[in-house]
């Protein structure tokens, strides 16, 4: 048997456990009771009363809400006619990827660009005359109220990922060939496409060390992103994450951005400097142009890292797909 064997994991291995599935997040995103708090967190109502780190609900937090709903609908209506024509839904991914072509194309517009895309240009024309007035507002962003709509309508999508996934089940199933191949096998290496923190739950209740590309920083309160621990780590068991993770957060606060990744145990920041987040979600790819940033950045590592794994192998065993 190949002493080094790769596991490619998609969502499916996660559902035995009682993690959310694509449609249970979509729906939540669409019509669960929000919160946007002081801390500029999406949150269910519950989480403000169980956890005080996401801050108390803002004075705007209900027609904030309200807007981003509104203007996500809209979004899915325009989605749905174009997306049944392939049998499929609109989906949680599917509002993130098209929020994301309207900033791009604002950013170009409000730069005196043409269009990359005359498509994107015409959709968010369509998007900007039907939804009027009930845009959000920000004096600060310079790409205008229909990009900033947009923008914040991602970090709701990402907020309600975070609430869904961040959540440890009481039971982990359907994982036992994955533990018992790390028991017997020189090096193991899981890719998941999945956010969630299922498998680094599975991994540290059966006290197994694993490298994820994260390594602890000075000041102790979270793990800052370093290739080497990814690429050469020191552990048998590596996880690389092509997706993201709701981990994984950007920290601004110094003189150059880095990844950073929070406990296992507690996904969430505290009140410390790192609310000055500029993206106060986690670093999650989301909808069908995914494969854009494979190329790129901390994705694009672990895509090498996946290319490095499969060459060093002739094992792969595919599960939660399909």
């Amino acid at each position: 048997m190949d002493e080094h064997i790769v596991f490619f994991l998609g969502s499916g291995v996660s559902r035995p456990s009682g993690m959310p599935s694509v449609a249970d997040i979509t729906q939540k995103v669409l019509d669960a009771p929000l919160v946007y708090t002081e801390n500029k967190r999406y949150v269910f109502p519950g989480s403000v009363e169980n956890n005080p780190k996401f801050g108390e609900p803002s004075d705007s937090s209900h027609g904030r809400v309200a807007k981003l709903r509104g203007y996500l609908d809209l979004v899915k209506q325009y989605a749905e006619p174009v997306l049944s024509q392939f049998g499929r839904e609109v989906t949680y991914e599917d509002l993130y990827a098209l929020c994301g072509v309207v900033v791009n194309d604002q950013k170009q517009r409000k730069g005196a660009h043409q269009p990359v895309n005359p498509e994107a240009r015409q959709f968010s024309e369509k998007l900007e005359d039907e939804i009027g007035g009930d845009l959000l507002k920000c004096q600060e962003d310079p790409r205008g109220p229909l990009a900033f709509t947009a923008n914040e309508a991602t970090f709701l999508i990402s907020g309600v990922v975070r609430e869904m996934l961040s959540d440890s089940p009481d039971e982990i199933q359907g994982l036992d060939p994955l533990l018992a191949a790390i028991e017997k096998l020189d090096r193991v290496t899981i890719v998941t496409l999945n956010h969630d923190l299922l498998l680094e739950q599975l991994l540290k209740e059966h006290d197994i060390d694993f490298d994820d590309g994260f390594e602890e920083r000075e000041d102790g309160d979270v793990r800052r992103y370093s290739p080497e621990r990814l690429f050469d780590g020191p552990n048998d068991v590596t996880i690389i994450k092509p997706h993201g993770s709701v981990g994984w957060y950007v920290d601004d606060s110094g003189d150059q951005s880095e990844y950073i990744s929070f406990p296992v145990d507690e996904p969430v920041p505290g009140p410390t400097k790192l609310l000055n987040l500029w993206q106060p979600e986690p670093r999650i790819l989301h909808g069908y142009r995914k494969a854009d940033q494979y190329t790129a950045d901390i994705y694009g590592d672990m895509v090498d890292a996946l290319l490095l794994a499969l060459h060093d192998t002739s094992t792969v065993v595919e599960s939660g797909f399909g």
